[in-house]
């Protein structure tokens, strides 16, 4: 990691960030169904996605400071399971990918579970931490996976994103984190009570 290579999280990104202090993750999850899929191409397709996109490249500190890394290995954030004999399995990590926190200092803002199926049928959960991205991120990230897939061409991206050119604004204190994580506690104390799911 390198300095030149570091930014701040956005102030919606960072009250995702001090809300996962206390065990609360918001997070994009989706399953995907398919037939005859190839283990091997998703995950090739995997890390072309990543080397693609610096957002699956991201280390965020306890400070709130983004690292891009170059050398993330994001195919440890991939788990393959076979499931042709246990349906409880499946729901059960249904339920742990759908509230998990996942690894944001180590890299893991974003994960998939490939499952095999009866009939040669594969169901593929893919979750990804909404610290590191918004929802229209979290479209295109889905759209490349799919097209690296399908082995279809992709324009070259020019990752030129750097919205600290003042290494000064990367000094985040201790005292910042503080008062911000009070301004969010005070917000979160006068909100309504959350609403009761299954």
């Amino acid at each position: 990691m390198t300095n030149e290579r570091q930014y701040l999280l956005s102030d919606v990104q960072y009250a995702f960030f001090i809300g996962r202090k206390d065990g609360v993750s918001c997070h994009v999850y989706l399953e995907i169904t398919g037939k005859d899929l190839s283990v091997p191409q998703l995950i090739e397709a995997w890390k072309q996605l990543a080397n693609r996109h610096m957002a699956l490249r991201c280390q965020i500190s306890d400070m709130g400071t983004v690292s891009i890394s170059e050398n993330i290995d994001v195919t440890k954030w991939i788990q393959i399971l076979n499931l042709e004999d246990s349906d409880k399995e499946l729901e059960k990590i249904r339920q742990e990918r759908q509230s998990r926190l996942m690894n944001i200092a180590n890299g893991e803002l974003a994960g998939m579970v490939i499952c095999k199926l009866p009939k040669n049928k594969y169901r593929i959960l893919l979750d990804f931490d909404c610290v590191g991205y918004d929802i229209t991120s979290f479209q295109i990230l889905l759209r490349d996976f799919f097209r690296f897939y399908a082995k279809k061409p992709l324009n070259e991206i020019d990752e030129s994103f750097n919205p600290y050119q003042d290494k000064k604004k990367l000094e985040v204190t201790k005292n910042q984190i503080l008062e911000d994580k009070i301004y969010w506690e005070d917000k979160v104390s006068k909100m309504p009570a959350a609403p009761k799911f299954q």
